[in-house]
């Protein structure tokens, strides 16, 4: 699906919005954020359900990360990490699918 596709702009869009302000009158900010994870999953697993384990590990490891870094700032983190994304780019772009 892409932005411009009707069953995104008729359904999916207005769905998004929808939950995205019932979350937030029931649970704030919070309920926004997660309603806004859960959306772009769900956009991201209707194009491609099995590469969504792929998404959710490096939302995890850049979560992880990201705490690290928070916690004890080091150049070392902030390069692990900007390799930890950018090596997983360049294979899947020029591995030659």
């Amino acid at each position: 699906m892409v932005f411009s596709d009707p069953i995104f702009l008729i359904f999916f869009l207005p769905f998004a919005v929808i939950l995205h302000r019932i979350a937030g009158k029931l649970f704030g900010n919070t309920g926004q954020i997660w309603s806004l994870v859960f959306v772009s999953l769900l956009f991201y697993s209707i194009w491609r359900v099995e590469s969504l384990p792929i998404l959710l590990g490096s939302i995890v490891a850049n979560f992880g990360l990201g705490e690290l870094l928070r916690k004890r700032p080091h150049i070392s983190y902030l390069v692990l990490g900007l390799a930890f994304n950018l090596l997983p780019l360049a294979y899947f772009k020029y591995a030659g699918w």
